[in-house]
C-alpha cells in the first residue's frame, strides 16, 4: 500500500489509504569511538544495536542509519541490518555475491564512506525487538568505523560519529 511521509508543524506523520499515523517512540544508540574487524563473517558492529518495544503489532519500525566506514585499500565492505537474529533489508544474493544491505569499495586507505540508509520494516510484534547493523569486510580485509583505515594524525583525517535510530510508526 502506499504511504507518504509529511512534515506539519515539525512533527512527521504516515498517511495511508487506511488513515495517519503518528510517531509513537523515537529511540537512537550512538557510536562515537573507533572500532576494527577483520574477519570475513558478518558480526555486530559495537554500539550499533537498539532495543524498541512495538506498542501495537500493527506498527511499523522506521530504522534510520548513519555509519561512515572505512576499510583496507582495494577491498571491500559489506553492512546488513539484522532484525533480533534474522538479517532484513537486503539484496538478491547471486552465485558468490552475498545477500547485502550496503557495500562499498575503495582504493585509498585516508577515505570514509556513508554507508547510511532507512528502512520501514513491519515487526508484526508487541515484544521487544533489537535493531543492529553488522558488517563484513572482504577476505585480508580490515573494516574501521569512526575513523579511516590509516588515522593519520592530521587536520583532514576526522574521527566520525555513527548511530542507529528507530521510530515507531502508529498506524
Amino acid at each position: 500500500d502506499d504511504e507518504v511521509l509529511t512534515l506539519a508543524s515539525g512533527v512527521p506523520s504516515w498517511a495511508s489509504a487506511a488513515g495517519g499515523g503518528k510517531i509513537g517512540q523515537v529511540l537512537q544508540a550512538t557510536k562515537v569511538d573507533k572500532s576494527t574487524y577483520a574477519t570475513q563473517t558478518f558480526a555486530d558492529i559495537p554500539d550499533m544495536t537498539i532495543d524498541i518495544t512495538p506498542t501495537a503489532t500493527s506498527s511499523k519500525i522506521l530504522v534510520l542509519s548513519d555509519v561512515t566506514i572505512s576499510h583496507t585499500s582495494g577491498y571491500s565492505n559489506n553492512i546488513r541490518l539484522v532484525r533480533d537474529s534474522t538479517a532484513i533489508y537486503l539484496g538478491t544474493p547471486d552465485s558468490n555475491r552475498p545477500a547485502v544491505t550496503k557495500q562499498t569499495s575503495m582504493y585509498q586507505d585516508n577515505i570514509v564512506y556513508s554507508m547510511s540508509f532507512n528502512y520501514l520494516d513491519s515487526p508484526s510484534t508487541t515484544s521487544a525487538t533489537t535493531y543492529k547493523i553488522q558488517w563484513m569486510p572482504e577476505n585480508l580485509a580490515t573494516a574501521v568505523i569512526g575513523s579511516s583505515v590509516a588515522d593519520g594524525d592530521v587536520v583532514y583525517v576526522g574521527r566520525a560519529a555513527n548511530s542507529i535510530t528507530v521510530m515507531e510508526v502508529l498506524v
